[in-house]
């Protein structure tokens, strides 16, 4: 199973592909992660910021569209399954 760490590790080696398929294709980078820090919380000015953050009205929107999964975290099914593991780090959409 992924730990957090894994997940947001994960997340920064796709974000130079997504880059590319950016530049070919077009289009963006949707991020749920609320930032890219390994290891124990660190205070909010020592935070690395992910700068592919959306909002919660556009996530709201991605989710009415069908295009993003909702709140993984409060599916019971999805929760006992392991899947919403450290919601919401590691996930989006490009």
């Amino acid at each position: 199973m992924m730990t957090r760490d894994d997940r947001i590790n994960f997340e920064k080696k796709m974000i130079p592909a997504f880059e590319q398929l950016i530049s070919k294709y077009g289009g963006e980078i949707k991020s749920l992660s609320p930032d890219l820090n390994l290891g124990p919380e660190k205070d909010d000015e020592e935070k690395m910021m992910n700068p592919n953050l959306i909002s919660d009205d556009e996530y709201q929107n991605l989710v009415k569209n069908h295009v993003m999964f909702k709140d993984m975290s409060a599916d019971p099914y999805l929760h006992s399954a392991g899947i919403s593991s450290d919601w919401p780090y590691g996930r989006g959409c490009w």
